[in-house]
């Protein structure tokens, strides 16, 4: 009990509120992501005790789990990969002028699934550790053969695209050095030893397309700075709670 209270002490509250802002400021620009975001503001944990460091680093890439969907809602351009289903529908409700309660929704699902991921991880972690040991190329084959099915359901209209571009990923994934250390599908250009960037085919494919679609429309920001009402995100905050079954599921699915 002493050490959970810890937590809760002044430095590290304080620590967590930066942390945050960071992680959410990261997380809207498309391209830079948590893990970015760490390694930027790493030389800053030199003065900071090791409970310091860790609190202010798992505060950042938390906050910057919310942070994708931030732009996610508002312009329809995810901010890091796990906010692309945000766009979906967070977007749509944004265009009718919900996006408040878009962003309180975004951020009670990532709240609360997160939380409920951690509780899944202390859970299973000891068991899973073993399982993983034992994974083997066939087991790797079966573990992409799952994933590219659910790309397909995913997709909805049809599964022939959704495994198209399950398998399109795939032969991007094969460019630039293989495990083994030997370079493969580069065709002697240097530029692609390193592959494709997963963060620059995020931008390619959902930034420009909707930076283009807003040229095409003449989009033009507000002059004015508009608040955004403050009890639109809190009922949104708890609307995750009224759908218990797709809530869990989507923890569920999110923590696999």
């Amino acid at each position: 009990m002493e050490h959970a209270l810890v937590l809760f002490s002044p430095d590290l509250l304080i620590l967590m509120i930066i942390g945050l802002y960071i992680g959410i400021i990261a997380g809207a620009i498309p391209g830079l992501q948590g893990g970015s975001a760490i390694a930027l503001c790493l030389p800053f944990t030199i003065a900071m005790t090791p409970l310091q460091a860790l609190i202010f680093m798992m505060s950042i890439f938390a906050g910057a789990g919310f942070g994708g969907g931030v732009t996610a809602v508002l312009i329809g351009i995810p901010g890091s990969p796990a906010a692309i289903a945000t766009v979906f529908d967070g977007y749509q409700m944004a265009k009718k002028g919900l996006q408040a309660r878009a962003l309180g929704i975004a951020l009670g699902a990532s709240t609360f699934g997160s939380l409920l991921g951690a509780i899944l991880l202390l859970i299973f972690l000891f068991p899973l550790s073993r399982i993983a040991l034992d994974f083997g190329p066939i087991e790797l084959v079966l573990t992409i053969s799952m994933g590219l099915l659910v790309i397909a359901v995913v997709h909805g209209t049809s599964i022939a695209k959704g495994l198209l571009a399950g398998a399109f990923g795939m032969v991007l994934g094969t460019v630039g050095l293989a495990p083994s250390g030997a370079p493969r599908a580069m065709f002697d250009i240097p530029y692609l030893l390193d592959g494709f960037s997963f963060n620059a085919a995020l931008v390619g494919l959902f930034a420009v397309p909707a930076l283009v679609n807003m040229v095409a429309l003449e989009y033009v920001a507000p002059k004015q700075k508009t608040a955004l009402p403050f009890g639109e995100i809190w009922r949104g905050l708890w609307v995750p709670f009224k759908y218990p079954f797709a809530f869990v599921r989507s923890s569920l699915l999110a923590s696999g």
